[in-house]
């Protein structure tokens, strides 16, 4: 599994699985990018449901983003494990987020994207 960011650098692949995981914000502007993960070696156990998984996540991803907490925990639970566990230290971090803010609401100005600079100081 190899994690890449933006989406100029995954146009074009169709060899691997390709699922977006943390959308960035750049700027201040708002310009954003997402970080994806490529799952090189599908468990040949799973090859026959990799699409059906795929599009799960991608509908987890959107969830996540309209607060649908409870769908994202179902979806969590299910796609863990998948992908030969290359996914699940992301699904558990994502799943710890979901269960703290179904108990605390996330802030009014909550976002699903994620600043960069936060994550990745400029010195």
């Amino acid at each position: 599994m190899n994690i890449v960011f933006g989406n100029k650098n995954v146009e074009g692949i169709s060899a691997h699985i390709v699922l977006p995981l943390d959308t960035f914000v750049l700027n201040e502007a708002g310009d954003t990018d997402t970080a994806y993960c490529i799952v090189e070696n599908t468990p040949i156990d799973e090859l026959s449901q990799a699409e059906h998984n795929k599009k799960l996540h991608n509908n987890l991803m959107n969830f996540y983003a309209e607060k649908r907490w409870e769908e994202c925990i179902t979806l969590i639970d299910h796609l863990y494990g998948r992908w030969g566990g290359d996914v699940d230290s992301f699904y558990i971090i994502l799943k710890e987020k979901v269960v703290d803010y179904q108990e605390n609401n996330p802030p009014e100005d909550w976002s699903p994207f994620l600043p960069l600079l936060k994550h990745f100081p400029v010195s």
